[in-house]
């Protein structure tokens, strides 16, 4: 007799109540991988400190980008059924309290060895499924840069600067060079 076969299906409820870091992915729970090499941790930086400057200077200047939020590895709730913890983020609208509940206008995610299949198969399909307008794809050991959008699921090699809209008025010039210094 052949074994039965559990296949538990969960909800954001159970895994707000996890230890550990996890992800949700339409009801399954998705274990996360050890924290990222110093080389992730240094292009994850600098592209944070690349969009801060920007949303901030903009912010400044003109008032733009008022509403658009950046964070590092917050949970997107996604569904009831799905929890991505995107590298960086950024959503525009309503300031989130914990986690961010609406799409958000870009998301980034570094390459790791242990991640990068997920990222460049399973995650561009779900951003571009939930109309993300900006996924990009960072890779530190070949130094490239992917955009992709909901329209473009195979994506465009960034190797100049470009300017990606967000919200209203408010955009980021995205330098590849910037990345890797």
């Amino acid at each position: 007799m052949p074994a039965v076969s559990y296949n538990p299906h969960y909800t954001i409820a159970d895994y707000l109540t996890w230890d550990g870091d996890w992800e949700l992915w339409n009801g399954t729970p998705v274990s996360m991988s050890p924290s990222p090499n110093f080389r992730h941790q240094q292009v994850a930086g600098n592209m944070y400190a690349l969009l801060r400057q920007q949303l901030r200077q903009q912010l400044r200047q003109s008032g733009a980008c008022r509403d658009c939020h950046l964070a590092y590895e917050v949970d997107w709730h996604v569904d009831e059924h799905t929890v991505v913890r995107p590298d960086i983020l950024i959503v525009c609208g309503n300031t989130p309290r914990e986690f961010v509940e609406t799409v958000p206008a870009m998301i980034v995610e570094i390459l790791s060895p242990s991640t990068a299949t997920k990222d460049r198969t399973a995650k561009r399909d779900l951003y571009a499924l939930n109309n993300v307008s900006h996924y990009l794809l960072i890779d530190p050991d070949s130094q490239s840069l992917i955009h992709f959008t909901p329209a473009d699921s195979d994506g465009r090699h960034v190797t100049d600067p470009v300017t990606l809209p967000l919200h209203g008025d408010c955009s980021v010039t995205i330098d590849p060079a910037a990345i890797w210094n």
